[in-house]
């Protein structure tokens, strides 16, 4: 078969791409049974923070950001942002690199290509380790930061 540049769809209506997988920003649903505690307005936030994701997983959050977050989502004040981020640290879906510097687990969310993806996941990221862990009562997640 020849090699395409393009994704194309085949008689069957399936989308193929030309790599194993395509740029995207991924949610990985069999893991993220453990934000299901996440209160309504921390999945808005997670969300919110996710658009500023670069493609090296990195996040830089500022008071400005936090003020424009809470404004767009009608919270009283940004505080309740930062609130919401230590509760997102503490689920081991961000981990904090520097002063406002997060990381995102590339576990669960991921953006680029499917090759680097796969090296974050097993290698970390900025001197981050993200562990995931099978159990027989679920998925353990942990942190280690350098």
């Amino acid at each position: 078969m020849k090699k395409r540049k393009a994704a194309w769809i085949d008689s069957e209506g399936l989308i193929h791409h030309p790599t194993d997988e395509p740029n995207f920003v991924k949610l990985y649903y069999e893991h993220l049974s453990f934000v299901v505690g996440l209160a309504k307005n921390d999945h808005l936030i997670l969300y919110k923070l996710l658009s500023f994701m670069g493609y090296d997983h990195s996040i830089f959050v500022d008071v400005g950001m936090k003020r424009a977050i809470a404004v767009d989502l009608n919270l009283k004040t940004y505080k309740v942002v930062e609130q919401a981020i230590k509760r997102i640290v503490d689920a081991n879906i961000f981990a904090k690199k520097g002063l406002r510097h997060y990381v995102v687990n590339p576990h669960l969310l991921a953006k680029g290509d499917w090759q680097s993806i796969k090296k974050m996941q097993n290698d970390g990221i900025k001197g981050i380790k993200f562990n995931l862990e099978y159990q027989s009562n679920g998925v353990k997640f942990t942190v280690d930061v350098e």
